[in-house]
């Protein structure tokens, strides 16, 4: 069964990979959105359109307690891999580090077991 734990570790790596690629711009800034998977998928994503109360596009919620748990560790993975390669940011310390180094040098791992000692 899927924990409401890593449910929200996936939702705040979400943000967070999308709030680092707007600090700090690069080509590779959809990394946050890639579902790495078919093109029916991306055309069924193309016909949903989410809209704010103000008429702006607004992101379809993802209903995570539907996605099967290998799954979400998976995209949990690539999501802190990303913003730890890519932007030197740690979603469980929660710090933006200036180089690869200094995240090796000042940041426990890459896992919330290595931060905080739970499974």
């Amino acid at each position: 069964m899927i924990e409401h734990a890593e449910v929200f570790e996936v939702v705040v790596a979400k943000m967070m990979c999308r709030q680092v690629s707007y600090a700090v711009k690069t080509d590779n800034d959809d990394d946050c959105d890639k579902p790495g998977t078919s093109r029916r998928f991306e055309k069924e994503q193309e016909e949903k359109k989410y809209k704010y109360s103000n008429g702006l596009d607004a992101p379809e919620e993802i209903d995570f307690t539907a996605i099967d748990e290998d799954s979400l560790r998976d995209r949990l993975e690539q999501i802190t891999n990303y913003l730890r390669t890519g932007h030197f940011y740690c979603v469980w310390c929660g710090s933006l580090f200036d180089s690869p180094e200094d995240l090796e040098e000042n940041c426990p791992g890459d896992t919330r077991h290595a931060h905080h000692g739970l499974d």
